[in-house]
């Protein structure tokens, strides 16, 4: 199934290569079949780019896939675990949090798992820097750890006891600053670090939270459903805007330092705003399978958005889908087997 599933992906580079390249952006497929579906995307560029996902309760190892902008490159993660999300500081500081209270680091050669203080999973991970890291996680159903949120010092993971614990899974944690970290979950829950303590901060709504990012403090996002939900700070308080499209659930979206936004959800919605401030809703273009995440290069010329088949039951075949836009797509060498 792997060999087959890059087979395909290769034989549709190579089509692609016998025409000019596209001038204007445009959505492009990257991957359409990977056996894992894929949850999170990070990198500096397209010259450093992680995907990474897994079989949600499917047979197989954690999918870790790295583009070096020449080829992609499957990296062994030595885990069954499902990595749920990626961050890193830099090329040889990558940090992966999943299922089963997983963590690993990559040092530039190898995934190793890292001591983790918790076996419950690991939805979501962020850090001022190499020696200041925020994982978050929960048990969604209640039977297990609420209100997770755990930090790395640079030698040790730890939980983080809340004053106030709202009793709900996060799913995300993202930050301006080493002291303006935010942290989102159920019921509409957002939490904030102001380098001291965290606290609530009003969302106005009450659906769940999946992603919160932001390319600045006075440019925070967040999304969620359902209903569909897509929330905007810029620095006096949360505020819901307007969805520019028809949308079950949102789960991704990724800020451009231009102020360029992708929104990700269920069904294959993608909505993109621009830097002028103009909204698009392409749901029309593939893939149409939910999309969990969304990336953006700082400058917002690339953009991928990633997901799969994760919604479906735990017993079925998980399928893992990327897609790119802009103007030049990356390369779909293969490096691996």
């Amino acid at each position: 199934m792997m060999r087959r599933a890059w087979l395909a992906i290769s034989l549709l580079g190579l089509a692609a290569c016998t025409s000019e390249p596209a001038l204007e952006p445009a959505w492009s497929p990257v991957f359409d079949e990977l056996d894992g579906t894929l949850l999170s995307a990070w990198g500096p560029s397209l010259d450093e780019l992680w995907l990474v996902g897994g079989g949600l309760g499917a047979p197989g190892e954690a999918l870790a896939v790295r583009h070096d902008g020449d080829r992609w490159t499957r990296i062994e993660s030595g885990t069954d675990e499902t990595f749920w999300w990626v961050w890193g500081s830099g090329p040889d500081d990558v940090f992966f949090v999943g299922t089963g209270g997983y963590i690993g680091h990559w040092d530039g050669a190898s995934i190793q798992r890292m001591e983790s203080p918790t076996t419950s999973v690991l939805f979501g991970v962020w850090g001022a820097g190499p020696n200041d890291v925020w994982a978050v996680g929960g048990d969604p159903l209640g039977a297990g750890e609420r209100d997770l949120i755990v930090h790395y010092d640079g030698s040790t993971w730890s939980t983080v006891t809340l004053a106030d614990p709202p009793g709900v899974a996060l799913f995300k944690v993202w930050g301006a600053a080493a002291d303006d970290v935010w942290a989102v979950g159920q019921r509409g829950v957002i939490l904030h670090f102001d380098g001291r303590a965290w606290s609530a901060s009003d969302s106005g709504v009450t659906t769940d939270l999946f992603t919160v990012t932001g390319a600045s403090a006075t440019d925070v996002w967040a999304v969620g459903g359902s209903p569909p939900t897509l929330l905007h700070n810029e620095g006096s308080g949360w505020s819901r805007m307007d969805n520019p499209g028809l949308a079950a659930q949102l789960n991704g979206i990724a800020v451009g330092q231009d102020g360029s936004v992708l929104v990700v959800g269920n069904n294959g919605v993608k909505w993109r705003r621009e830097a002028s401030g103009a909204w698009f809703d392409e749901f029309d273009q593939p893939p149409f399978l939910d999309l969990h995440a969304a990336w953006l290069a700082p400058d917002a010329r690339d953009g991928l958005v990633v997901g799969g088949n994760f919604n479906a039951p735990a017993a079925a075949q998980r399928v893992g889908v990327a897609a790119y836009f802009g103007a030049t797509p990356p390369s779909d060498v293969w490096a691996g087997p």
